[in-house]
């Protein structure tokens, strides 16, 4: 019958083997710079967008005032999440190249 330590601090089934828990350990860092990369790139796309939308002329119909800016913040954010989760503009392969040596490993 367990106890509530046993509740509290459940014992693992198996141990797990040095080798496999640094593969495991190793597979998690390399999937985390993956989407750190995609995140660098994906806020690197917004900021661009940002700049490409300052150069649209502020009359007439293209002047929603403060709610305007901050749908068009969150739209750009939003397509530049889209733009680098289907691939992006190859920045984030580039950082990841780079990057993954720190890892002690390339793929």
């Amino acid at each position: 019958m367990p106890t509530p330590i046993d509740k509290l601090f459940p014992v693992s089934p198996a141990p797990v083997s040095a080798q496999k828990a640094r593969q495991v350990e190793t597979g998690t860092k390399t999937q985390e710079l993956h989407q750190a990369c995609r995140d660098f790139e994906s806020l690197f796309v917004q900021q661009l967008l940002k700049e490409m939308r300052k150069t649209v002329p502020r009359d007439g119909l293209m002047n929603g005032g403060q709610a305007e800016q901050m749908y068009s913040e969150m739209l750009d954010g939003e397509m530049a999440r889209q733009i680098s989760n289907q691939g992006g503009i190859g920045l984030a392969p580039i950082i990841f190249a780079q990057a993954s040596g720190l890892l002690g490993e390339k793929k």
